[in-house]
């Protein structure tokens, strides 16, 4: 018996992670600069650019310690906002 790979859906996951990477990197950079424009504020865009990863990562590991994941925080979301 031979094995071989026919479809590596790999390259798709690791190109959507480089995106949103990516992404939020550029959102974090363009709310910087709003809050520095319009507060003109270096402490108040340090604070916001500081506040918005770390409120991720601590949503993401309270996520993770009750066995939750990304998609079941989105699911949750979305069944709170539709809900009938």
């Amino acid at each position: 018996m031979k094995t071989a790979v026919v479809f590596d859906q790999s390259v798709f996951v690791k190109l959507a992670i480089s995106n949103v990477t990516r992404e939020a990197a550029i959102g974090l950079v363009l709310t910087g600069m709003m809050i520095l424009i319009f507060l003109g504020s270096p402490r108040a865009t340090v604070a916001v650019l500081l506040s918005v990863p770390l409120s991720m990562l601590v949503c993401l590991l309270i996520a993770n310690s009750m066995g939750g994941s990304i998609n079941t925080m989105i699911l949750g979301v979305l069944h709170w906002c539709f809900r009938g």
